[in-house]
């Protein structure tokens, strides 16, 4: 028919016909082996009598998420680095505030209770046995009675006191206006002076008239001192440098000797040495400064 009309086209796909073998037949003709099919395990089997088998967790475990956060890079104070919103940066600044918080509060020890421990054996007892153990080393060890003793207050400052409210005294017994204080010039006159030039043509002091120190011991502590059982002899000896009418030599401390010393020098040489060095640095500095301004 197709060559009768002329048609060139390549024929059509028309219906299957009756007259072609049906599907069934065409499946037995395939000779490979049946495909097993792809099973749902989410779909109920009518034939599986096995339990239900549960679904596999697809969210991250703790540790990962935990690492996930710690991967979050973060500036210095602690917050994220990025774009967040505010109420992540709320958060993180209300978190970094309690931390800071908490970390003052450990620092100063605020809110915490007291530790107490045995002394014995170190270990952390309550407080009601801490008080227990303090009542009975109260009651084993009584205090001992005070005793005013008179010299452990420093007797040369009690001297020192007498003397100057004695001196107050009489100075308040005296007229408010007066010329010559006959005390004051006599005190002056008295006063020996390094360097002056008539100290040695003046009449000498006889040996036992020289300035000796008071007696810390005296007439108004003597009772007081003997009851107290510290009796220390405050006599200044007769080789003392003090009744020698030897000077003292200087040091760097401004400290004089005691009245046990009895004139002689033992030392190394070494204050004399010091003090002389130091004079003549001062000299030759002198020198110099005065040689340099010369032609000026």
């Amino acid at each position: 028919a197709a060559a009768a009309t002329g048609d060139l086209s390549p024929p059509r796909r028309g219906r299957q016909r009756h007259n072609s073998p049906p599907a069934a037949a065409a499946a037995d003709r395939d000779l490979s082996p049946p495909h097993r099919g792809r099973q749902r395990y989410d779909l109920p089997v009518a034939d599986d009598v096995s339990p239900p088998r549960r679904k596999r967790d697809r969210s991250p475990s703790p540790a990962v998420a935990a690492g996930a956060a710690a991967a979050v890079k973060r500036m210095g104070d602690g917050t994220a680095v990025g774009l967040v919103s505010s109420r992540q940066l709320a958060e993180e600044t209300a978190k970094l505030k309690a931390q800071a918080a908490e970390r003052k509060r450990q620092a100063a020890g605020r809110g915490e209770a007291t530790v107490y421990r045995d002394k014995a054996t170190g270990k952390i007892i309550s407080a009601e046995e801490y008080a227990e153990q303090q009542a009975k080393a109260r009651q084993k060890k009584a205090p001992p009675e005070e005793i005013n003793v008179a010299w452990k207050g420093g007797l040369a400052q009690q001297r020192a006191a007498i003397e100057a409210a004695q001196a107050a005294a009489k100075e308040a017994a005296k007229s408010f206006h007066r010329g010559f204080d006959i005390d004051a010039d006599a005190e002056l006159k008295e006063r020996d002076r390094w360097g002056d030039p008539m100290a040695g043509k003046l009449k000498k002091k006889k040996r036992d008239e020289f300035d000796l120190p008071a007696p810390v011991i005296n007439e108004n502590n003597k009772a007081a001192m003997e009851a107290s059982g510290f009796i220390v002899p405050q006599e200044v000896p007769p080789h003392s440098w003090l009744r020698r009418g030897v000077a003292a030599p200087v040091n760097r401390y401004n400290i004089r000797p005691g009245r046990h010393w009895d004139g002689v020098d033992r030392s190394n040489g070494f204050e004399k040495q010091m003090f002389k060095t130091l004079n003549q640095k001062r000299a030759q500095e002198l020198e110099a400064r005065m040689w340099a301004q010369e032609d000026m």
